[in-house]
């Protein structure tokens, strides 16, 4: 690798993507995706990021119930990957993926040819005009699966993380969206467990979201990427699961502290018998 590539000196070229959705139209919304694709390849991206729920929309309410879009869905991610096998990026591609008679919001891992691993949304909204409950499952404590896409079995779950296997510090996790806003989002074990970029994808605006997003950035310290002369490109080696020690949805909870006594006063001390010492 010559001295010049700035792959010799640890950094990669990261791509936020934004592509004109057509509503409940998977097909156009591959081709918009392919044109965005080739477009990275030929600038000589090494992750490109698409938004949240790309391939369908996000805004079609019950239409993610329906068979016939769901089945164009995945019909059209199966053209995407196909298509990366000429390309040398990494994509990550939203879309609403059906797996044991459920649907997950999630964040599709591929590229040259292959799909690395499938990531579902671990924390819906559901206030405001946000009502993901109505259809999706949440995908908190959803760890150590698999799943049939595109005609291949692939790691599914919350406790992804991959890396290149010809690229070295080439790391990455992603969330989705709500995800990054918790007290906890899962972006945290993804940089404990070596994670160096953190991918977000989004159907949201950021405009005061971008100063929130800096700091949490500063505090993991690692690089956030949110959607919205050639070198080397790396390929993604096996995918590795987060050290999580147990899901989520099982953690015990602590016991609950006592309520401090009021106007600031200690706490009395129950009563006691006592006996006077003799005289």
């Amino acid at each position: 690798m010559s001295f010049y590539s700035f792959h010799t000196h640890g950094f990669v070229r990261v791509a936020g993507c934004t592509p004109r959705i057509h509503v409940g139209d998977p097909g156009r919304n591959a081709e918009e995706t392919l044109a965005l694709m080739r477009e990275g390849e030929a600038r000589h991206c090494d992750l490109m990021v698409f938004p949240e729920l790309g391939l369908s929309a996000y805004a079609i309410d019950d239409l993610h119930l329906q068979d016939a879009l769901l089945d164009a869905v995945e019909q059209s991610l199966a053209t995407l990957v196909e298509a990366s096998k000429a390309l040398k990026p990494v994509f990550v591609v939203g879309a609403p993926i059906r797996r044991n008679n459920r649907l997950y919001n999630c964040a599709v891992v591929f590229g040259r040819g292959a799909i690395h691993g499938v990531v579902p949304k671990s924390f819906l909204p559901n206030y405001r005009e946000y009502y993901e409950n109505r259809w999706f499952a949440p995908g908190a404590g959803v760890t150590g699966l698999e799943i049939k896409l595109a005609g291949s079995v692939v790691p599914f779950g919350t406790d992804l993380y991959f890396a290149a296997s010809d690229l070295a510090d080439f790391t990455f996790h992603v969330e989705i969206c709500e995800d990054f806003w918790t007290a906890t989002p899962p972006s945290i074990r993804g940089s404990l467990a070596g994670a160096l970029i953190l991918c977000n994808l989004s159907a949201s605006n950021a405009v005061i979201a971008g100063f929130l997003i800096v700091l949490m950035s500063s505090a993991q310290v690692c690089p956030i990427q949110r959607a919205p002369a050639p070198t080397p490109k790396p390929a993604i080696g096996p995918v590795c699961r987060c050290p999580l020690q147990r899901p989520l949805d099982v953690v015990p909870s602590s016991p609950r502290p006592r309520r401090p006594a009021p106007h600031g006063r200690r706490r009395r001390r129950p009563l006691q018998a006592r006996r006077r010492p003799g005289r």
